[in-house]
């Protein structure tokens, strides 16, 4: 259904600018929900909650700051 909802959105016109942010939060709430029920993180113990979600956070920082690296004119 989330897949449904994205789908639809990005045929609305009218929404611009927004369209890109709207469709990463999303994307980030389906990301959350198939991590905690298909990779059972939701009930784990949270150890294994606290090692993924520093290791998503690592992962985010890195690749943040390689694209700034990336568009930073010499």
């Amino acid at each position: 259904i989330i897949t449904l909802i994205e789908f639809g959105i990005f045929y609305v016109e009218s929404l611009g600018v927004l369209m890109i942010p709207i469709l990463l939060i999303i994307s980030l709430l389906k990301f959350i929900m198939v991590v905690g029920f298909f990779m059972h993180l939701r009930f784990d113990n949270k150890v294994f909650t606290y090692m993924f979600v520093s290791g998503f956070i690592l992962a985010t920082v890195i690749s943040m700051l390689l694209l700034i690296l990336l568009f930073i004119k010499p």
